[in-house]
């Protein structure tokens, strides 16, 4: 009787525990920007500089948050004051995100109207990271979920999640309009 009674409890509970769980992320919005995201923390924004691998120095805002042995990295680098494209900036950017570890995984990707790349890197150190790239409107929107070690295999879901979340929102004008 009590253990049938403690595996109805156990079934019952779990789905709340899962919906408990996701309440916990919250969608950011940074319509200036141009995108929103999920974060299962307020992330902090941090403004400063980006080297490019021809020495350039970029504008760059990075919003980061830390929770349960991932770090999650929204990196907007402006390349709005130079001739960049974005295939060869996404290009060049995966290239030397391969210098950390080993890509097991680069595939396209869209988000409304807009193309990337979707990368999945196993460090060198143990980390997963799961990444996306974009370039619009003449900004390199860079996206790592980090797993960290020792656990780094069992937290890639939330990683995965993070890398998934992103949103491009509001009418900035140029090329493409992003959806509200």
């Amino acid at each position: 009787m009590y253990r049938t009674v403690t595996i109805l409890l156990a079934a019952w509970l779990t789905p709340l525990l899962a919906i408990a769980q996701e309440q916990d992320w919250k969608i950011y919005r940074y319509p200036d920007a141009g995108f929103a995201i999920q974060f299962p923390v307020p992330p902090e924004m941090h403004k400063g500089t980006f080297s490019t691998a021809d020495g350039a120095s970029l504008p760059e805002t990075t919003y980061t948050a830390r929770q349960d042995g991932i770090v999650y990295t929204m990196q907007i680098i402006d390349y709005s004051g130079t001739h960049a494209d974005g295939t060869s900036t996404i290009a060049q950017t995966e290239k030397s995100l391969g210098a950390s570890g080993k890509v097991s995984v680069a595939i396209d990707a869209r988000i409304n109207r807009e193309y990337g790349r979707e990368l999945s890197i196993n460090g060198a150190d143990g980390s997963r990271s799961a990444v996306a790239l974009f370039f619009v409107h003449a900004n390199l929107f860079l996206l790592t979920g980090r797993s960290l070690p020792p656990n780094a295999i069992a937290r890639s879901g939330d990683a995965i999640r993070f890398q998934q979340s992103l949103q491009f929102i509001g009418d900035r004008g140029g090329f493409g309009r992003f959806v509200q």
